[in-house]
């Protein structure tokens, strides 16, 4: 499958499990719980990507000293690349060696 739609695909559902929920919770509580169902959970996913920035930059500033960090989405397959990436350059670096 096309990686581009390994991204999005997920993201898209996500995001539209999330409008549909705060929806109904508008309709059936008012617009003002739809809105903070919305609000919350939105706050709540960029919570997830900065943490995700967070202990991203933390193994990059020890990537030999430090486990690679796991990931939940699009940062799993970003965190594998990056290891690959590495065990890649480690590997070239032996045989230069």
């Amino acid at each position: 499958m096309n990686p581009r739609l390994l991204f999005w695909v997920p993201a898209g559902l996500r995001l539209l499990v999330v409008l549909v929920v705060a929806g109904a919770v508008a309709d059936w509580y008012g617009l003002i719980a739809g809105l903070a169902v919305l609000a919350s959970t939105l706050l709540g996913a960029i919570g997830l990507q900065l943490w995700c920035l967070y202990r991203l930059g933390r193994w990059l500033d020890d990537p030999v000293g430090s486990r690679l960090p796991d990931g939940w989405g699009a940062w799993s397959d970003i965190f594998s690349r990056l290891y690959k990436l590495r065990r890649d350059d480690e590997r070239n670096q032996a045989e230069l060696a």
